[in-house]
């Protein structure tokens, strides 16, 4: 089977109907140097039985699995969250080219065209757990807490989560780079520990090689949360509103702030003066993106 490189070290190919119980490796070519893994055995992963969360002033999400037959025993999770957000006010003021602060559309509408965006990221931590010392194997692991007042809340955010399936050497040496990683920083701290993996550098057998290579099938679940179901999340942009009189010189001594809405208009409809905030207050696109994930209503 051949695995395509997609770049910052990942490899894909189209799915691979392999079956349980039987042995495979990876072999890697990079640079003229060969590198193996060992044979593993490829692993059926159970199905995850629910993603939860609850509020406990922060949102505590929580990943349950069991297997009926005993036999995973190691666990592994990582996960994506997608969250939307939006920009603290969406203006109706622009600059004309004096400059002075003039509506955007005739009708006076706000212009929303950068007050929704989405942003991303994934795990970077280890997630693992052992069931081999309990008689049954069934999890109920917490797999990360969103703080109170975090901006990935302020609208509606979302978590996939995806469970492997792991041997025993495998969660051994992912709990040695998880304490190396993680929980070192002071004497006090575990000390760093060499890490032997499953991979070795067939072209020169000294050199040291840092991975572990493993085949597992994968399950993967989603939830969505909305702001509305966090009483009291008590998010805020940090964002305030200051007036300005409507001149050149003025705006041009504040430094082009963004204008946002009329304060102040004479008869005739002229703003003299209108209130401003950081663009960052405006556009969204400074923090994120327009483009929404495919998977969000």
């Amino acid at each position: 089977f051949v695995l395509d490189a997609k770049g910052e070290g990942v490899y894909q190919s189209q799915p691979l109907n392999l079956p349980a119980g039987l042995n495979y490796r990876v072999r890697i070519d990079v640079n003229g140097r060969e590198y193996r893994s060992d044979y593993t055995t490829a692993k059926v992963t159970p199905p995850i039985d629910s993603l939860t969360w609850r509020q406990d002033g922060d949102a505590i999400i929580s990943v349950h699995a069991h297997d009926p037959s005993n036999n995973t025993r190691y666990y592994r999770w990582d996960y994506t969250e997608a969250w939307e957000f939006h920009s603290a006010y969406a203006p109706v003021l622009t600059y004309n080219l004096d400059p002075r602060a003039v509506y955007i559309y005739l009708d006076q509408r706000a212009d929303l065209s950068k007050f929704v965006c989405y942003q991303s990221s994934k795990s970077t931590t280890i997630e693992i757990l052992s069931t081999a010392k309990i008689a049954r194997d069934t999890t109920h692991y917490r797999l990360l807490t969103i703080p109170r007042r975090d901006w990935k809340i302020s609208v509606l955010y979302s978590i996939n989560a995806r469970q492997f399936s792991i041997s025993k050497e495998g969660f051994e040496y992912l709990s040695k780079m998880k304490k190396n990683t993680e929980q070192t920083g002071s004497i006090f701290d575990a000390q760093p520990s060499e890490l032997r993996g499953n991979v070795t550098c067939v072209t020169d057998p000294n050199e040291p090689v840092i991975g572990f290579i493993e085949i597992s099938d994968v399950y993967s679940k989603r939830i969505f949360i909305r702001n509305s179901q966090v009483p009291n999340w008590g998010y805020s942009t940090g964002c305030f509103l200051s007036e300005l009189v409507n001149n050149s010189d003025s705006i041009k001594n504040a430094g082009l702030p963004a204008p946002i809405s009329p304060m102040l208009s004479d008869q005739t409809g002229n703003i003299l003066r209108f209130l401003y905030s950081d663009v960052s207050c405006v556009d969204c696109t400074l923090r994120g993106s327009l483009t929404k994930p495919s998977f969000f209503p």
